[in-house]
């Protein structure tokens, strides 16, 4: 995973210059499915987010099914990477 993002994301980047870099979300979920296939202990099942009340905002519950999971897994990694480098900066 850490030769191959580098090389993935060299080779799309005149696409991602196009599409306003929304090519790398796809390009993690589809590091994240691969990882999933080379590796047979990595497996994606399904989330039953339970819900959740805050007051004026409440969220109802939901399932997610395994490729949904996949793709905010996706998100959530891409986030935590930019937070972590806005940080190390």
């Amino acid at each position: 995973m850490y030769i191959a993002k580098p090389v993935i994301n060299l080779l799309m980047l005149p696409i991602n210059i196009i599409t306003l870099n929304m090519t790398a979300w796809i390009l993690n979920i589809l590091i994240i499915y691969l990882w999933s296939i080379i590796l047979s202990e990595v497996s994606f099942t399904i989330w039953e987010f339970s819900g959740i009340n805050l007051g004026i905002v409440n969220i109802v519950p939901i399932t997610f099914l395994p490729w949904q999971t996949a793709i905010i897994i996706s998100i959530i990694m891409v986030i935590i990477s930019r937070f972590a480098e806005w940080v190390l900066k």
